[in-house]
């Protein structure tokens, strides 16, 4: 499982630097880093906000195989 999740994001890397590449040529380059900036802001802010993110590290857990 690993390995198809590690393809996943490689064949996924190029896509994020067209991406990038277009917003930076249609919006200019103060806009694309607001905007990607902010983007990334609220990703890492996601544990704080969905209290599955903080189950993740429970051990007193069901569903863990032993």
């Amino acid at each position: 499982m690993t390995g198809v999740l590690a393809a996943g994001v490689l064949l996924a890397t190029p896509l994020g630097g067209l991406a990038c590449g277009y917003l930076f040529d249609r919006a200019g380059l103060t806009t694309a880093l607001a905007l990607l900036g902010g983007a990334y802001l609220l990703i890492t802010l996601c544990p704080l906000a969905f209290p599955s993110w903080r189950r993740m590290d429970s051990t007193s857990g069901a569903g863990t195989s032993r």
